[in-house]
């Protein structure tokens, strides 16, 4: 069949059609969830960027109190 033909052009267009409608109805927007799914999805990102910060903050924290010098010495200077 050539490129031009009226079927071509109809399995083009409904291809199309299949796949915008599995990507809507993937992030919910062909069942109408997506008002819901959508901040939720905001709030969980944030969530995990608030949650890297303090893990950050507590892995250098460790990090620094272990290269601190000991506050008690382990041999004796007598």
């Amino acid at each position: 069949m050539p490129e031009d033909s009226p079927q071509s052009q109809f399995e083009q267009e409904a291809h199309k059609h299949m796949w915008d409608f599995l990507f809507g109805y993937f992030f919910g927007r062909a069942t109408g969830i997506w008002r819901i799914v959508r901040p939720l999805l905001w709030l969980f990102l944030i969530g995990v960027i608030v949650y890297g910060f303090i893990y950050a903050y507590v892995v250098f924290h460790a990090v620094s109190e272990r290269s601190q010098d000991p506050h008690v010495h382990t041999h004796s200077t007598r």
